[in-house]
């Protein structure tokens, strides 16, 4: 760990910084920053800009691999995956189970991978993985994989969300479409991509997305669609 005025974290080659407040707060930021860009092998430091303002805190992220992406966005997409889980819930009935959370996945054991919301009558199941802040997108494709070992399910669709807050290295959302492509081949495994990284508006996001995902929940699940029609 690195302490220059702030406090600094090394964890994979990666620099967390929260640097005090003022112009000498800022200074110590830019001289560690540099001392660690230069040490991991970079001739010029590479910084995102400010992340929150806390109690006259800065906290600055200095990233010494990946993509450099600025986090200029509308903070309600913070909150995007847990308002979609919501949405979601409300197709649960007798015979179609609602999971997200910490309710693991069913086919899995207790321990096992969880979703970000997915509805199942056992034989067909459709899933929503939104990526806000996670920085392994290519394991909520993967684990879908590893799912038709312990459960053979009939159909699979796989909704895939990605938010203007995903932040990861850019490598990862390619593996996680080479994942699919593999397993579409492989399994009877469906890959919805819904990339949504430059988009302004939550709330239409929000609309457009619920929209494309309630028609196919509909579609899989004919008991919910005659509900709907009543």
């Amino acid at each position: 760990m690195l302490n220059l005025y702030g406090v600094g974290w090394m964890v994979r080659r990666r620099a967390v910084l929260v640097a005090p407040p003022g112009a000498a707060g800022c200074r110590c930021f830019m001289r560690l920053s540099t001392i660690l860009a230069h040490k991991n092998g970079y001739a010029t430091p590479r910084i995102l800009l400010p992340l929150a303002f806390l109690r006259g805190q800065v906290e600055i992220a200095a990233r010494t691999r990946g993509e450099c992406k600025l986090p200029n966005y509308d903070r309600r997409w913070l909150a995007f995956e847990a308002q979609l889980a919501e949405w979601m819930r409300a197709f649960e009935r007798p015979g179609i189970e609602f999971c997200a959370g910490y309710r693991r996945i069913p086919g899995f054991p207790v321990s096992g991978f969880r979703a970000d919301g997915l509805l199942t009558d056992g034989k067909c199941l459709v899933a929503l993985e939104v990526e806000v802040r996670q920085t392994h997108p290519d394991t909520n494709v993967g684990k879908y994989w590893l799912l038709s070992e312990h459960h053979a399910y009939e159909r699979v669709v796989l909704f895939h969300v990605y938010t203007p807050a995903f932040n990861s290295y850019g490598w990862r959302m390619q593996l996680g479409q080479f994942y699919a492509r593999k397993m579409q081949v492989q399994l009877p495994f469906e890959y919805v991509l819904l990339d949504r990284r430059s988009d302004v508006d939550v709330d239409a996001t929000f609309r457009d997305v619920t929209s494309i995902v309630g028609a196919r929940v509909e579609r899989e699940f004919p008991e919910i669609s005659a509900v709907n029609r009543r």
